[in-house]
């Protein structure tokens, strides 16, 4: 979180875009596996899971959802398209829904005294 909000006062839009999705990215990841439930294997399936564990129940709003897919719509332009032209409210956009799924993940998460590291683990040793 601190590089996204670092390059984003900077006026750095791609890597604030980018660093700002891989947060919001690593906390679904972690909610998710704080309900007990292993990760799918893909980034549709983990976004699917998200929705069935925290939007469809109601902990979350829709509109939690909707952000997180055009979070990833900015992150893929950010990332892939080197002439796109990007916003500083576009990398506003991003930061503030990482910190909006912080801030729920630590009530969550941490709230029912279950360890950060015991979510994140998984999440930083997939694919080794």
């Amino acid at each position: 979180m601190s590089y996204a909000r670092d390059a984003l006062k900077e006026k750095k839009l791609r890597l604030a875009i980018d660093t700002g999705y891989n947060a919001c990215e690593l906390l679904v990841k972690a909610l998710i596996i704080s309900t007990g439930e292993s990760l799918a294997s893909s980034h549709d399936g983990i976004v699917g899971q998200f929705g069935r564990f925290f939007i469809k129940t109601g902990r979350l709003g829709p509109e939690v959802g909707r952000n997180l897919n055009l979070s990833l719509a900015l992150r893929a332009k950010a990332r892939y398209q080197p002439g796109a032209s990007l916003e500083i409210s576009d990398g506003e956009f991003v930061v503030s829904l990482a910190e909006e799924l912080l801030h729920f993940a630590e009530k969550e998460i941490v709230g029912r005294g279950i360890l950060w590291l015991e979510c994140l683990a998984p999440t930083m040793t997939a694919g080794r």
